[in-house]
């Protein structure tokens, strides 16, 4: 069969194009007779007239391609001339082939289907979920569509380039960001305030709110610190101890300018979330703390073992004679020699705390 003249096969094959309807699977068909030698190869590789032919389904053909398609079959399909829909574009994204998005790049006329500005719509704040899925918008696609292993950063990357001439993906920012609140797409969120925070200021609430309900976005909130893109307040670093961000509570509140009373505001949030290691930061660091005010204060909270372990080996030169220590120690089962000790130096007792020691022969 090798030995048959080329223009044999290209007789062969152009009378196959004519005659038959080149349909999902007699396209495939078509496509694979590549495999039977090197004539067939070079002859189905360089066709470029499908268009000209009946190809009908060629929706779906795109759809199939999708998800299994090699690369070289979508560049042999846009040489021939046969364009995608929006829809075929859309499902690109939902099987994250960039690869392919990329190479739409290099055909004008699909350039224009997937920048065509009548493709999108804008997404305001209360749209719900189930109106988003019926967007066709290939930019809000890209923030719907992510797992644990896989984004589509790559492709917004692409769509938001602004070299591209009347590119109607960059006004589509806060659409984007939206939905990606919506959808909890972090990696897409964290992009955004990286480096578009510019464009999505005016919802910088949505952005609070949002980390305020969620976890591990300490590196987030780092950021937004450091660059001076958050208002640092009594709510933030009250969320901050509840979340145990302590680095960024320590980083946050050496940041500002606070007055010394403010730390008594943040010992209920404390002690509730068990965070001792703020607790020693506010004590080694802040200057002038009313200890007889902590310790009167933590007489208010339940299992405060740990906190009055701290104050005894390394603040008890600081804590007050007429403080309510004897009685926070007789709370939380602090040891009786220890409360023996104290006695003996002089803290306060009232007729509760004697009756206590009475009882126990201390």
């Amino acid at each position: 069969m090798n030995n048959i003249p080329y223009e044999m096969y290209d007789h062969i094959l152009s009378h196959l194009k004519i005659n038959v309807v080149l349909n999902i699977t007699n396209l495939s068909k078509f496509y694979r007779l590549r495999i039977i030698n090197k004539s067939f190869k070079k002859y189905i590789d360089n066709v470029n007239d499908l268009i000209y032919f009946e190809v009908s389904d060629i929706n779906n053909i795109f759809n199939r391609l999708c998800r299994i398609g090699l690369l070289k079959n979508f560049i042999w399909l846009f040489n021939n001339n046969l364009y995608l829909s929006i829809n075929n574009i859309n499902n690109l994204i939902i099987y994250y082939r960039s690869d392919v998005i990329q190479l739409l790049l290099k055909y004008n006329n699909l350039k224009d289907i997937l920048f065509n500005r009548f493709n999108l719509f804008s997404v305001n704040e209360n749209l719900d979920i189930i109106s988003l899925t019926k967007s066709n918008n290939p930019l809000i696609t890209c923030a719907k569509t992510f797992n644990n292993k896989k984004t589509n950063l790559d492709i917004i990357k692409l769509l938001l380039d602004d070299t591209i001439k009347n590119n109607p993906y960059i006004h589509q920012l806060s659409s984007l960001f939206i939905t990606s609140i919506k959808y909890n797409n972090i990696i897409l969120i964290k992009y955004l305030v990286t480096f578009y925070y510019d464009n999505i200021m005016h919802l910088s609430y949505r952005l609070i709110n949002y980390m305020m309900c969620s976890n591990n976005n300490e590196d987030l909130f780092f950021y937004l610190v450091q660059n001076d893109k958050i208002n640092i307040n009594d709510k933030f670093l009250a969320n901050c101890i509840k979340k145990k961000y302590n680095d960024l509570f320590i980083f946050s509140y050496d940041k500002i300018d606070y007055n010394s009373y403010k730390y008594k505001y943040f010992l209920t949030y404390i002690y509730q979330n068990n965070n001792l290691e703020l607790f020693e930061y506010i004590l080694k660091n802040i200057p002038n703390i009313n200890f007889e005010y902590i310790i009167n204060n933590m007489i208010l909270y339940d299992d405060m073992f740990f906190y009055i372990s701290l104050l005894l080996n390394e603040y008890f030169n600081k804590i007050p004679k007429k403080s309510l220590f004897i009685k926070l120690c007789i709370k939380n089962n602090i040891e009786k020699t220890i409360i023996k000790h104290l006695i003996d130096n002089n803290y306060k007792l009232n007729s509760e705390e004697i009756n206590y020691c009475i009882r126990e022969n201390i």
